[in-house]
Parts: structure tokens; sequence; C-alpha cells
């Protein structure tokens, strides 16, 4: 059933971005009940092929989509997996962020990227993470990967983790991020229609060509899923 691995994590992936694209925090992104409506209803717009098996694990999905964020709260220090202040990288559409990040290491440091943001470069993470599980038939893997990258591509759709200004602090709108992801959602989200946007085929990608991973910035910037971080 799932004779293409690659397409199939890829397929999820763009599950995912379409139901965040949909979506009307603090400054770790949508809160968790904003995750699991996403990854609640991304699974609802998978191939009929892919969603039995997701539908089966529906229920360990929602619960561990928010694993990020209770690690981050153990560890302040992965922080810099949930954004990427992209404005320090110049104007639209950001050419002078390479997407290898090896290529954006040697460029700019590590010293900068860890301050920037790493998000773009955890995204790829994952994505390898659960293709390599598919491709190796470790089932039990493949859904805790998929429910970890469920949650970092949602995180690249809310436009406050792509910016310097996350919290409106420069512009005197301090708190916004947690009203914009987590009070509107959790007051709100019964009321969202449960509207998804088609998916479409994307080819699979290899470390030296990255796909793009679009995010909703009122036209800011567009984030690729580049070059998985060695580790």
């Amino acid at each position: 059933m799932f004779s293409k691995p690659s397409r199939t994590c890829l397929a999820v992936s763009l599950a995912i971005v379409s139901i965040a694209l949909l979506l009307p925090r603090h400054t770790r992104a949508w809160g968790g009940n904003a995750h699991k409506l996403v990854v609640s209803q991304a699974m609802d717009t998978l191939p009929v092929d892919l969603r039995a098996y997701f539908e089966n694990n529906r229920s360990f999905l929602l619960q561990h989509v928010s694993d990020p964020l209770e690690a981050e709260a153990k560890n302040p220090s992965l922080h810099h997996n949930h954004f990427i202040r992209l404005d320090k990288y110049g104007r639209f559409p950001f050419e002078a962020l390479p997407r290898s990040y090896k290529a954006a290491v040697s460029k700019f440091g590590k010293s900068k990227l860890d301050s920037t943001g790493l998000l773009p470069w955890e995204i790829g993470v994952y994505s390898q993470k659960l293709t390599e599980a598919m491709k190796l038939g470790r089932w039990d893997e493949v859904k805790l990967d998929a429910a970890i990258l469920a949650f970092y591509v949602a995180e690249a759709h809310d436009p406050f983790n792509t910016t310097d200004n996350f919290d409106g602090h420069f512009t005197g709108q301090t708190g916004i991020d947690e009203r914009f992801g987590t009070t509107l959602v959790d007051r709100f989200s019964s009321f969202f229609p449960p509207t998804t946007l088609p998916l479409s085929t994307i080819p699979p990608t290899t470390p030296s060509t990255p796909a793009s991973v679009p995010t909703v910035c009122s036209s800011l910037c567009s984030l690729p899923t580049a070059t998985p971080i060695s580790k």
C-alpha cells in the first residue's frame, strides 16, 4: 500500500499544509488545541489508501502532535526549532539564505542560524525520518514522526513564527501571537468551516533538490523544506 514512501510523506505534509492555510499564541506559535485541529482535519484529506492507516492511529497523532511543545518546556534550548526570523535575511524571496543547512552555516555561522531559528530544517529532519521509517516498515516510528512533522509544518504556517516582530512588541501589539494562535482558536474553533484545499502531487525530494513548503505570511515569505540538519 505504501509503495512510494517519499511521496506518501509529502502527501501527509501537504495535507497538513492545506489545513494550516485555512486556520484563522505566546511565542511558540499555535497552541496545543490548534495543532490537534490541524492534524485531525489533515487526515481527512489524505488519499484513501493512506487514510486507513492514519485513521487507525488518529488518537495517537492527536496525543503526540504537541510533543515538541512539551519537549521545549523541559529544554528551552529547543525553542529555535519552532521559528525562523526571515526578515533577518533581507527581503522576499530571501535569496540570501541558502536552502541547504550546511551552506547556510558556512555563510552565516551556526550562532546566527541558532538565534534566528531552524524551523525549515527541522521540517526537513522529520520529513526524512518519516520517509525512512516508511521505507523500512517501522510503523510505530511512522505515526510518531508523522505527528511531529505535522507539528512543525503547522508551526511554519503561523506568520508570527517567521518575523522578528513575533509578538507585536515592535508595533505596540504585545500579545497578538497568543491571541491569534491560542485564544482565537480555543474560543472559536467549533465555528471554523471544515473546508480543505485540494491536494496535488509534488515530486519526491533529495538533499540536493529540496522542495518548497509555502507559509502564510501575508505575502511576506516562502519557506523551504531544506536539507535536514546532521545531528
